[in-house]
């Protein structure tokens, strides 16, 4: 019960104040001279800059897969080294509904009979399928679109950071995510590339003003994961502060005008859920079957995230859980989550509400499910996590080094672990 009561005192409190912080943007100044963040200056980011760190973080996944290889052959001692021998060694836990859904779509990998793969989104598969048409293999079909995916997400992050918090932000945003202990599935054959990309460039969009092209990408950011739809909360919050002025002059009717406008593409965001739902209706006659599947065969019910907390702290404590189980699944998700939440609660006046807010919606998302199997999976790609942590060590070449080691041995470690077969998930 007390880590309940403890993370529901931090968030809720991280939460109201990032709101209560939003309220100067409408013109009404409660608290504003209390409220002053440091000064950012950020820079414009060329076309060039952005190949080149497309290209940086290519050959860094490329670097990885060199590496995974390596320390398979270490772990599992095959007698021969073959490309199938590789390219199993990634295909494990979800990621084998991936491959059945790109070959066989929703009606693989029955489990009694059901078609269980509908809980997974459609985009990943969906795109695999099309590079399916030249990479036979889909296996290896599913490495290349992750590893495009994550690749161009990269000069995006750079680009949205670099345009607010300045180049070295920016640069140091890409590295601390691209090597966070679990962002090895970033390059694996699952959909958290995918998320990321559509995620980052709508977020791109949107801090460009190009309200449009924001709804795009946000709308296939909502099909690749349920989260995808949260980049709902910046597409609004981007459009009342950059209207501000209007509310702030009393123009009311111009500022509705003009922001309804400019906000009708953001309902284009939502109906990627609605394709996630047809794809469920189309298959099982209803809509929301994937919530009975993910608690029947994953024992998944949505909860109040204090208590999903609870369970994580729960499992990692219990005496009941041994030493290997509690390494793979419970250890890391519940260490991710409670320094998540000690840096938001500690650093958010540094930073704009927006980012506040949405890393608020992921967390609670993500944490409220009763038991959790990929906590440290999800909380990997907590976008503004990235972003407090490279503004707060930007001047601190020491704890800039210290974050960056530490997470490239965990992603090592937790890497390799993956590939022996272990359950991380």
């Amino acid at each position: 019960m007390i880590f309940n009561i403890l993370f529901s005192i931090v968030i809720w409190g991280t939460l109201l104040f990032a709101v209560f912080k939003f309220i100067p943007v409408t013109g009404i100044n409660v608290g504003q001279k209390y409220l002053k963040m440091p000064v950012h200056k950020g820079i414009s980011v060329s076309t060039e800059t952005m190949l080149k760190i497309f290209f940086a973080a290519l050959l860094f996944r490329m670097a990885v897969y060199f590496i995974s290889v390596i320390s398979a052959v270490l772990m599992l001692k095959p007698d021969k080294l073959t490309i199938d021998f590789i390219l199993n060694s990634w295909s494990r836990w979800d990621a084998l509904r991936y491959i059945s859904i790109t070959e066989n779509g929703y009606m693989g990998m029955l489990e009694e009979n059901e078609p269980v793969n509908c809980v997974f989104f459609p985009l990943y598969p969906w795109l695999v399928r099309l590079f399916h048409i030249f990479i036979r293999d889909t296996r290896c079909a599913c490495l290349v679109v992750s590893t495009l995916a994550y690749s161009g997400a990269m000069p995006f992050l750079y680009a949205l950071v670099a345009g607010e918090y300045g180049r070295r932000t920016g640069v140091l945003t890409c590295i601390y995510l691209s090597v966070a202990p679990f962002s090895f599935f970033l390059g694996g054959m699952m959909s958290e590339s995918v998320f990321l990309f559509t995620t980052v460039l709508s977020w791109y969009c949107i801090s460009r003003k190009k309200w449009m092209y924001a709804g795009i990408a946000g709308f296939f950011a909502a099909m690749s994961r349920i989260a995808g739809v949260l980049i709902v909360i910046p597409f609004i919050m981007e459009i009342i502060e950059s209207n501000s002025l209007l509310i702030q002059t009393k123009k009311y009717k111009k500022f509705f005008t003009k922001s309804i406008r400019q906000g009708i593409w953001g309902l284009i965001i939502p109906c990627g859920i609605l394709v996630y739902l047809l794809i469920n209706y189309r298959y099982t006659g209803n809509p929301f079957k994937f919530m009975e599947y993910q608690q029947k065969f994953w024992h998944h019910t949505s909860c109040y995230f204090g208590k999903g907390l609870q369970t994580m702290w729960n499992d990692t404590l219990s005496s009941g859980r041994n030493w290997i189980s509690k390494m793979d699944l419970f250890i890391p998700q519940t260490a991710a989550y409670t320094i998540e939440a000690i840096i938001i609660a500690i650093f958010c006046y540094r930073h704009r509400s927006v980012y506040t807010i949405y890393f608020i919606a992921y967390f609670i998302l993500n944490t409220g499910i009763t038991w959790s199997m990929s906590g440290a999976r999800y909380a990997a790609l907590n976008i503004p996590f990235y972003i407090i942590i490279a503004e707060i060590t930007e001047k601190n070449e020491k704890l800039q080094i210290g974050f960056i080691l530490s997470s490239a041995m965990l992603f090592g470690i937790y890497g390799t672990m993956y590939l022996a077969g272990h359950q991380i998930m």
